[in-house]
């Protein structure tokens, strides 16, 4: 992921593991951080990417980062068989 609404590296990671789900505490311990640094950093991730919410992270980073990659032409429609009667 290439730098990313400027995102210091540590928040990063941070975004990714929130994005993968992890609690605050998992986080801090992944991190070898505190839960208090864990926050500041997920608040300061949040302000970055103008968002309130994990789950509102979470979606931003798929629309952004991974939409886009469909439009190559790789994901087709689905069209249902016409039957006849």
């Amino acid at each position: 992921m290439e730098a990313l609404h400027g995102l210091s590296r540590r928040e990063l990671d941070v975004a990714r593991l929130l994005a993968r789900g992890l609690s605050t505490e998992e986080i801090a311990r992944r991190l070898w951080i505190s839960r208090h640094t864990a926050k500041d950093h997920i608040k300061s991730v949040y302000t970055k990417l103008d968002v309130t919410s994990r789950h509102e992270l979470t979606a931003k980073l798929f629309f952004e980062h991974h939409v886009p990659s469909f439009d190559d032409g790789s994901v087709r429609e689905f069209t249902p068989k016409h039957t006849t009667s």
